[in-house]
């Protein structure tokens, strides 16, 4: 899992992070989409019962 540096990266270079997640103008985008849905899927859910 990723999500821990891409925090960091949105937390302190947001410019970079809005032009790599950005689905009109970067080929990164959709990767990391598909990657935060992957993500999200392996956690638990925080409140049980919760969707």
């Amino acid at each position: 899992m990723v999500l821990y540096p891409r925090s960091v990266l949105a937390r302190f270079q947001p410019a970079q992070w809005a032009r790599h997640s950005n689905v009109d103008g970067s080929p990164h985008a959709v990767p990391i989409e598909m990657r935060d849905h992957a993500d999200s899927q392996a956690w638990p859910p925080a409140v049980p019962g919760a969707t």
